[in-house]
């Protein structure tokens, strides 16, 4: 489902690479962290079928990805509300990504 994980470069001993990236680089980041988090809630609902666990862990994604939000981004950035812009984008990913999923187990 989540095959879209691009592989990004991650240089840990130099985070000042980190910063000279754009804010639609820094988003794919976070982009995969999100999709690597849906896919534990995922493996959790599959694995387990324990609803309160996964309740539980999607509480803690969204505190998660809003912490991400802060970490990957500027202080001038956060003043033109890029939380929402990059929630609002996760998002649309996402559907379009479980509508396609959807689609292609309808036509299997």
């Amino acid at each position: 489902m989540f095959n879209t994980i691009k592989t990004l470069d991650v240089d840990f001993d130099n985070s000042s690479d980190f910063w000279k990236k754009s804010e639609e680089e820094r988003y794919e980041y976070f982009k995969n962290a999100c999709y690597s988090y849906m896919i534990f809630l995922k493996s959790i609902d599959t694995q387990t079928g324990d609803m309160d666990l996964k309740s539980m862990a999607a509480m803690h994604f969204a505190n998660i990805c809003t912490l991400l939000v802060y970490l990957m981004t500027t202080d001038e950035e956060r003043e033109t509300d890029v939380e929402t812009r990059w929630f609002n984008k996760i998002t649309t990913e996402t559907d379009n990504l479980i509508m396609l999923a959807n689609q292609d187990k309808g036509q299997a």
